[in-house]
């Protein structure tokens, strides 16, 4: 399980943790150096400006060591027991390929955010995203396609994914984003747009309909259940 908060908007930092209930007894976590479309070695682990675990029973003052064991992983002596890891990133690119985060929106490419338990590639992931607390914030909304679990009407709460792969192809964008849809073939095509856009909106989801709708009859199938244009 992951959290999301942004308690550090104008540190433009974020704080995670990554709770894993039955970890390795030396667990190690990494997080990738690529991200799905653009395989150029980013090194994200760069943005990562602490990390720590503890015990998930408050009970056990265990301690728990952590060794950084190369430029993108981390090895945490877990001793076989359950774990929480916190962690924050820097989130100050402005590019679909990174994270970014001010007191106006926040961007997230899963690669540079979610670090990966190291065996659990294929275990099924939950995202939790607490809702900002800063005045601009107050205003913000979640798009993803990622599946949701239980979220309220601004899209905060729990999301879920199969696996990890599947985690990081699903980017976030959570602002005041204005929003326009269409359907073809019963699935929903979003539009989401934010910062300043002064163009006709409506005439924009005309001519993105008509371009996916001709590829959609070219490869015969859509897979997907939703679609979200950020």
């Amino acid at each position: 399980v992951y959290t999301i908060n942004f308690d550090k908007v104008s540190a433009h930092i974020i704080h995670m943790s990554l709770e894993i209930t039955k970890p390795e007894h030396n667990q190690i976590v990494f997080l990738a150096r690529w991200t799905p479309g653009s395989y150029t070695i980013r090194e994200f682990a760069r943005n990562v400006l602490s990390l720590e675990a503890k015990m998930l029973d408050i009970e056990d003052k265990g301690e728990i060591n952590v060794t950084r064991s190369n430029d993108f992983s981390w090895v945490i002596s877990s001793q076989g027991k359950g774990i929480r890891i916190n962690y924050s990133v820097y989130a100050y690119d402005n590019s679909v390929r990174g994270v970014y985060l001010d007191q106006f929106r926040c961007f997230i490419n899963g690669a540079g955010l979610f670090l990966c338990p190291e065996g659990f590639e294929q275990e099924k992931v939950q995202v939790k995203i607490v809702s900002p607390q800063h005045e601009q914030g107050k205003c913000w909304k979640v798009a993803t396609s990622m599946d949701s679990v239980v979220v309220d009407s601004d899209g905060f709460g729990d999301y879920s994914a199969s696996c990890y792969q599947e985690l990081i192809d699903h980017p976030f964008e959570l602002s005041d984003y204005q929003e326009v849809s269409f359907v073809i073939d019963s699935i929903v095509h979003r539009i989401v747009i934010s910062g300043l856009f002064d163009g006709d909106i409506q005439r924009l989801a005309t001519d993105v309909k008509r371009i996916c709708k001709y590829y959609v009859g070219l490869f015969k199938e859509t897979p997907f259940k939703n679609y979200v244009f950020l």
